[in-house]
């Protein structure tokens, strides 16, 4: 045993490093190849989406995965245009909507247009808070897209990721019940 004297800082610095053991590796690797550039999605015609949500309902049920099923309703401005302007076209306030969606929406997404102003999404591997993140996100493309025009439309969303034991289809019922309230 050593005298309570005789420390030396040097030993207790190498010994603490022996116990923690070598630094960690950065793991950040450099892609040698540039990042696939991300295409817009084409809508699902109404049967396919179907398809995909019973798909995805039975993905969920099978291996406990999260989906979110998604309703967005365009609701134009009841407020008059502003003086010596013609008043905006439902089709022209529409289409920088269905841009937004298209490029925010990932390629595993299902996104169907049910009438001219209300679209349904499905989000595989979607939880609730990434759900805000993607709301978010396609409230700030849309304000983006619609050029000034943002007070002539006002996005109704609503998302429903169901919890153990509940489908999809009765998530997507309740989501278009909070929208028509």
């Amino acid at each position: 045993m050593l005298p309570t004297d005789n420390h030396d800082a040097r030993t207790s610095e190498r010994i603490e490093a022996f116990l923690e053991g070598p630094p960690r590796p950065s793991r950040r690797r450099q892609r040698s190849v540039p990042r696939r550039a991300h295409r817009p999605i084409a809508f699902d015609d109404p049967s396919s989406w179907a398809i995909a949500l019973r798909r995805e309902d039975v993905r969920v049920e099978r291996y406990g995965r999260r989906a979110t099923v998604m309703v967005l309703d365009i609701v134009m401005s009841p407020a008059p245009p502003a003086e010596g302007t013609p008043p905006l076209d439902e089709a022209v306030l529409v289409e920088p909507v269905i841009d937004a969606i298209r490029h925010e929406a990932r390629e595993t997404d299902h996104v169907v247009r049910v009438s001219s102003t209300r679209f349904q999404l499905l989000l595989p591997e979607t939880t609730e808070s990434d759900a805000d993140h993607v709301v978010d996100r396609l409230r700030t493309a849309c304000r983006d897209r619609l050029n000034g025009h943002g007070s002539a439309v006002r996005l109704r969303i609503e998302s429903t990721t169901p919890g153990h034991g509940r489908r999809l289809a009765d998530a997507l019922d309740d989501a278009l019940r909070r929208i028509e309230a």
